[in-house]
């Protein structure tokens, strides 16, 4: 675990300042090197609570004033 630098946030994305996360079992397979379609390195994550720090598409967000996030993993995040 640890910090990473970040380019700018791209079209229709969001940057979120994670909180929490949970390690979900398609994250363990992938670190494993079960996952062939996967190409490592790459920041895993599927489950998190967070800040919204930068959004590119806010009209996108049910809320208009961005505060807090919670993402369920049917959400695509690439």
């Amino acid at each position: 675990m640890g910090t990473c630098s970040h380019s700018a946030v791209r079209s229709n994305g969001s940057l979120v300042q994670v909180k929490v996360f949970g390690v979900n079992h398609s994250e363990i397979f992938t670190r494993q090197g079960l996952s062939p379609s996967v190409t490592l390195p790459r920041i895993l994550g599927i489950e998190c609570v967070g800040i919204i720090a930068a959004c590119t598409a806010p009209s996108a967000l049910k809320s208009r004033s961005p505060e807090k996030l919670a993402l369920p993993e049917s959400l695509d995040y690439d």
